[in-house]
């Protein structure tokens, strides 16, 4: 399924591709456990009076787009903040941090950043966590040849979106035209635990960004622009209201039956000529499914089209 953005970077205003006006009150939608492709156009020149064709497309970058990602959140919290207890040194696997993480719990898996009291940062995967007082401990492998850690320096542990894009597809995007597209997984720790252990039907998240940084020639990056378009996430139980039928050329009713079906709660691929698998159905030779949910299943055998 894919869901395409029309952000006007002057006004700050999002429209679907039928042209209507998409607001906290009319926000795009995506369901728990589905895959979704994201398709952002962004704007200078939007009409809802006038055809997509007639709108003007964004091209006037500063530098050259060369990062881009998207992700929606219900908080926009990007860390938790916390103190390191004991100094640790090279090769220590576990560590131990002061933190108030309020009524949020911590991801069992996930990552952690350093600040030094040189100003210089590190960030390290922990693969597990527990619950002490005052804190938690941390199992992280700290390499052999680093430095160490004071005490009292700060760590964060960085909290990851409830979406975020699985993959850019630079084969749909055309940056400099402002067309960048996404797969996204409706799904994650943060996100099942909301839908699946707190009962939650629906999460009105603080919208779904897009961020798009530059090099520049000294090497740093810069933040070209930030968008954000209002969008829901509801529950396995209910059918997204931007869902699109599956485009296919010359299917019969049973095969375009079927291919509806998949699109309502079942992954699916499409294979081309080339035998590449994606999500675009145009040209397809033939296609695969899955049962879509926060546990990936093994694909189908691939059935011709």
């Amino acid at each position: 399924m894919k869901t395409e953005i029309y952000y006007n970077v002057t006004t700050g205003e999002c429209f679907d591709r039928d042209g209507t006006l998409r607001t906290v009150n009319n926000p795009f939608t995506v369901s728990y456990g589905e895959k979704r492709t994201l398709e952002w156009h962004l704007m200078s020149f939007t009409n809802p009076e006038l055809p997509l064709s007639e709108w003007t497309p964004w091209t006037e970058w500063e530098l050259v787009p060369a990062i881009a990602c998207s992700a929606a959140d219900d908080n926009f919290i990007s860390a938790f903040r916390g103190v390191l207890r004991d100094a640790v040194s090279g090769g220590a696997s576990a560590i131990a941090v002061a933190i108030d993480t309020g009524d949020e719990e911590i991801a069992p898996q996930g990552r952690l950043r350093f600040f030094r009291n040189d100003g210089s940062s590190a960030e390290l995967v922990y693969t597990a966590v527990n619950a002490v007082s005052e804190g938690y401990v941390f199992a992280v492998e700290i390499p052999a040849d680093e430095e160490g850690f004071t005490a009292g320096i700060q760590v964060d542990v960085i909290q990851e979106p409830l979406i975020c894009s699985d993959k850019f597809r630079r084969d749909l995007s055309d940056p400099a035209n402002g067309i960048f597209v996404f797969d996204l997984s409706v799904s994650g720790w943060r996100l099942s635990r909301k839908m699946e252990y707190e009962d939650t039907e629906s999460i009105m998240t603080k919208g779904v960004e897009l961020n798009i940084s530059g090099i520049e020639s000294s090497g740093l990056e810069q933040t070209l622009l930030r968008c954000l378009a209002p969008l829901q996430i509801k529950g396995v139980l209910y059918l997204s209201g931007s869902n699109q039928s599956v485009a296919g050329q010359n299917l019969s009713d049973i095969q375009e039956w079927v291919l509806g079906l998949f699109a309502n709660g079942i992954d699916v691929e499409y294979q081309t000529s080339s035998g590449e698998w994606s999500t675009d159905s145009t040209g397809a030779a033939a296609f695969r499914w899955r049962i879509s949910g926060p546990v990936s299943m093994p694909w189908s055998p691939a059935v011709p089209l």
